[in-house]
C-alpha cells in the first residue's frame, strides 16, 4: 500500500550546486545565445559564494515558480537555461521532470515572476498519499511552501516540449 514519505534536502546545498553547474557552463564557454557562444565572466562573487561560505544576498537564489495556468505535466528530463545580458549569467532556469527552478544571481527587478524563493517545502499529493520534499535552509525564516495534486496521468510529452526545447 502506499504510504505518505518526506524527503529532507539542504537548500543551501542545492543552491550552491546550481551555481556550481553555471561557473562549468561559463569556465567551459558552452553559453550560447541564437547558437552563438558568449563570453561570460565568471565573477569572484561566484567563487565567494561556493568555496568562501559568503552569504547570499537577499532575492539571490533558488526560486519555485508554478506555471501560470496551475498545471505542471511531469516529464522526465533534465536542463539548464542560463540567462545573460552584459556578459554575464543574471539567472538560470534548471527544469527537472518539467518543474522549473530559477536560479537568481541578481536582485530581480519583480521577484513574483521567477517564483516562491526559496519554498520550504513541496507537497504532492496523489489521491490520499502525500509526498514532500523538504528544503532546510541555514536562515530558518524560509517557511513557504506549495501543495500541488496529481489530476490526471498521460504517457505523452508536454504539447510545448518541442517549441520549448527550440529556445
Amino acid at each position: 500500500t502506499p504510504i505518505n514519505e518526506t524527503r529532507k534536502f539542504n537548500g543551501d546545498f542545492i543552491e550552491k550546486w546550481m551555481l556550481k553547474t553555471i561557473c562549468g557552463l561559463i569556465a567551459s564557454n558552452q553559453i550560447a545565445v541564437n547558437s552563438q557562444r558568449q563570453n561570460v565572466v565568471l565573477k569572484e562573487k561566484y567563487v565567494d559564494l561556493l568555496f568562501n561560505n559568503e552569504e547570499w544576498p537577499i532575492s539571490w537564489g533558488l526560486y519555485f515558480k508554478l506555471p501560470e495556468n496551475k498545471q505542471i505535466h511531469k516529464f522526465d528530463c533534465i536542463s539548464v537555461l542560463p540567462y545573460t545580458g552584459n556578459n554575464e549569467v543574471k539567472a538560470a532556469e534548471f527544469l527537472f521532470n518539467n518543474f522549473v527552478f530559477n536560479l537568481s544571481l541578481g536582485k530581480p527587478d519583480k521577484p513574483e515572476l521567477w517564483g516562491i524563493h526559496r519554498v520550504n517545502k513541496i507537497h504532492f499529493t496523489n489521491g490520499k498519499v502525500i509526498k514532500t520534499i523538504e528544503l532546510e535552509w541555514n536562515d530558518l525564516k524560509y517557511d513557504k511552501w506549495v501543495s500541488l495534486t496529481r489530476t490526471t496521468t498521460t504517457t505523452q510529452t508536454p504539447s510545448d516540449w518541442k517549441d520549448w526545447m527550440k529556445k
